[in-house]
């Protein structure tokens, strides 16, 4: 490996450390920061995601950089009679959130008789098996990643021929002012309320720092053409501050 190579390496796990510490810090209130600082609509949005994926009676899941499991969830709520639903996330605090929330909504009868299965480590590298998913989804989660074309190749490669991958992320709003309003909130207010809820100010500093930057930097819609996906739709959500990728293999 030349120097070069090295440092690269070198960065990119730090930054993969970075991102792990950031979410395992804020694991324990995750959820109830991200309803208040959505306003509720994180409910919507993931409910939309899935409506529009239509997942079919039966099928597999994949839910890449799952957090602590609301879009899986959804999915089984939704269509309880899912086979399994797999859920995929580098922070290893969140998905024990994960899995007390399963705990919690098998007992009340909610996500149905869905198989849940839950594994730690980055969505790029881990080994899902060799049986195909219906739809692989991502809520959230491919801004943080270190190798986007990694992710949405595996993404691509682990699904079944008609399978479909859907991904929700942040974006920016059209025209000026409305921009300038979200920004500043992003900016301005989200962090200071992320921080009264979790107790830390880092992970929103970063939020809104990332938000930013993937929205002007990345062309989503051109690397899932470039990752070999086709029919690539884009859904804005909430005047355009989340937007849902659609995709077919």
């Amino acid at each position: 490996m030349s120097p070069q190579e090295s440092k690269n390496t070198d960065s990119t796990d730090d930054r993969t450390a970075k991102v792990r510490q950031c979410f395992d810090s804020v694991a324990r209130r995750y959820d109830m920061a991200n309803h208040v600082l959505s306003f509720g609509m994180d409910f919507q949005w993931r409910k939309t995601a899935v409506a529009l994926a239509r997942p079919c009676d039966g099928g597999r899941i994949l839910d890449m950089c799952c957090g602590t499991g609301d879009l899986a969830f959804c999915f089984a709520r939704q269509c309880p009679e899912l086979e399994t639903v797999v859920g995929c996330d580098i922070s290893e605090e969140m998905l024990r959130a994960a899995e007390h929330k399963h705990t919690r909504l098998a007992e009340q009868g909610r996500i149905g008789c869905v198989n849940f299965e839950w594994m730690a480590g980055d969505c790029g590298l881990v080994e899902f098996g060799d049986k195909p998913f219906d739809i692989v989804s991502c809520g959230f989660g491919v801004r943080n990643v270190d190798d986007l074309s990694a992710v949405l190749a595996r993404m691509h490669r682990v699904l079944s021929p008609d399978g479909r991958a859907c991904i929700l992320e942040f974006s920016l709003p059209g025209g000026f002012l409305l921009q300038w309003m979200y920004l500043a909130y992003l900016f301005c207010v989200l962090p200071i309320l992320g921080a009264l809820i979790t107790g830390r100010l880092g992970p929103y500093v970063y939020l809104a720092k990332s938000v930013k930057k993937w929205a002007r930097q990345v062309d989503l819609p051109k690397e899932l053409l470039k990752a070999g996906f086709r029919g690539v739709e884009v859904k804005k959500l909430s005047f355009g501050v989340v937007s849902l990728y659609l995709a077919n293999k």
